[in-house]
């Protein structure tokens, strides 16, 4: 519930929220309190899947809207129910280049939209992920290490 002070008048409103239809009034203010009941429907909703190549990849899929940058989570099986908007993507795999894109979801469409994504192999460090590394041993023969040392005479 949100709580306004405001002066005798008549004010138009605007109430939205990710996922729901936008609604639209006016509220009279006449001294004293005025109350508005708001209800918001859902919007309706378009399943979206990401086709990434090769399948094998261990992909790891971002979806941001893009009015707000919001990260919207994917549903049942990696897929995603979105409703109309603009979106952005990004896929990573380890050993993979990291691609980027956007699209364009009408959530008023029926069926799955789908998403191709081709991944390119990359030896490149993506930034972010980690490897454990043990530490490096080094083994020397008793000749190796008496050559190697300063002042150490030759045998």
């Amino acid at each position: 519930m949100f709580r306004y002070r405001l002066p005798d008048g008549e004010y138009f409103y605007t109430a939205a929220a990710f996922g729901y239809e936008e609604a639209h009034g006016s509220i009279t203010v006449t001294g004293g309190e005025a109350a508005e009941a708001v209800t918001l429907r859902e919007a309706a909703r378009r399943r979206v899947a990401f086709s990434v190549v090769p399948s094998s990849a261990p992909a790891q899929i971002t979806v941001r809207y893009t009015a707000d940058g919001r990260t919207v989570p994917a549903q049942s099986a990696g897929a995603y129910s979105l409703p109309s908007g603009e979106y952005s993507y990004a896929v990573k795999a380890k050993g993979y280049a990291k691609v980027t894109g956007s699209f364009t979801v009408n959530g008023k469409e029926t069926g799955t939209q789908t998403v191709s994504v081709t991944l390119a192999p990359s030896a490149q460090w993506d930034g972010e992920s980690r490897e454990e590394v043990s530490p490096m041993a080094t083994v020397c023969t008793r000749s190796a290490m008496e050559r190697s040392w300063p002042g150490s005479p030759t045998r």
